[in-house]
């Protein structure tokens, strides 16, 4: 009876020892990937927290990349694109916008990394019609990189755009499958979206958000500014071509 007593509290202790670490990763609102070192995602920007405070350290405390990022495509959802500012917009934005954002590591160095941005087609490939926009060469402190300000080409409902002062940040995963806690913000010329919006006024609809419309760079008060946070980027195995050619 002793015996089975005590073989019984090493198997709590066991028990306990095993699972500890799932509780562990429950409360800091880590994926159980996350736990065991594949992947450092947070699965919100605020968390059980209630701030970026937390999610701010464990982005400090990220695990390095050890894997070369060179070569290496990235494809954003516009799921995953989350308009905070002006938020009122947020719904329109994903409405509109339909295809992927491919983000293409053209080169590494230990302090840069070169990106190359350009849309999807429907297919969720690159569009060789679409343009290859690179950004000016990104800051890159391992895991986190900052890139920008540079340009980049979309579509809104079907009406071409063109996205300037154009920035995006982000911090790897260990293994380089994806990034996380990204960044991206944009300047939008409402006159563009003229024919998307049936001639409306882009600023009044900005406004209406919550919005404003500021000066673009001919000095025409017409531009709005778009913010989004928790940027997510997973790897995609597709090839890419830095000059494709629209046929």
């Amino acid at each position: 009876m002793v015996a089975l007593l005590r073989y019984t509290r090493r198997l709590e202790a066991d028990v306990r020892s095993t699972f500890a670490p799932l509780a562990t990763c429950s409360l800091l609102g880590l994926s159980l990937s996350g736990c065991f070192g594949l992947q450092n995602n947070v699965t919100s920007e605020t968390g059980v927290f209630g701030d970026s405070g937390m999610s701010a350290a464990l982005a400090d405390s990220a695990t390095p990349t050890t894997v070369a990022l060179s070569g290496k495509l990235y494809v954003i959802a516009p799921a995953d694109l989350n308009l905070v500012d002006p938020a009122g917009l947020n719904d329109l934005f994903h409405a509109a916008l339909k295809d992927n954002v491919l983000v293409y590591v053209a080169q590494e160095s230990q302090t840069s990394l070169t990106l190359d941005l350009s849309l999807a087609g429907s297919d969720g490939k690159q569009n060789p019609c679409e343009k290859v926009r690179t950004l000016p060469t990104a800051q890159w402190e391992n895991p986190t990189f900052v890139a920008g300000p540079g340009e980049m080409d979309v579509s809104f409902a079907g009406t071409p755009a063109t996205l300037r002062h154009l920035t995006v940040s982000g911090t790897f995963d260990q293994y380089a499958f994806n990034w996380r806690d990204g960044s991206l913000t944009a300047q939008l010329d409402g006159r563009e979206l003229s024919s998307a919006l049936g001639g409306a006024d882009a600023c009044t609809l900005v406004a209406n958000a919550g919005g404003s419309c500021e000066a673009c760079d001919d000095g025409v008060v017409a531009c709005v500014t778009l913010t989004f946070a928790g940027v997510v980027a997973s790897q995609s195995n597709d090839s890419y071509d830095t000059s494709p050619t629209c046929q």
